[in-house]
């Protein structure tokens, strides 16, 4: 079982506290496999079976997993 996030490509002007956004000039946006500036909105998750996954498409760098995690807490109420 997998613990997924919603990715979309609009950038909202003003990004929720929980939301990640990945400018596409950034350094290390070529690792996320995007093709344009997108938005991670960690409010929007599901579970997935692993099995229906067919293929990745690219990785969360590492400086970003940090801001995922602090995010995280936000939201589920973690110190």
């Amino acid at each position: 079982m997998l613990f997924l996030a919603f990715i979309t490509s609009r950038v909202p002007n003003e990004p929720l506290p929980t939301d990640l956004v990945f400018p596409k000039a950034s350094k290390d946006f070529s690792t996320t496999g995007l093709r344009v500036s997108s938005t991670l909105q960690l409010h929007r998750m599901m579970t997935l079976a692993s099995t229906i996954i067919v293929r990745e498409l690219g990785t969360l760098p590492e400086s970003a997993q940090k801001d995922v995690e602090g995010k995280l807490k936000l939201l589920f109420g973690i110190k």
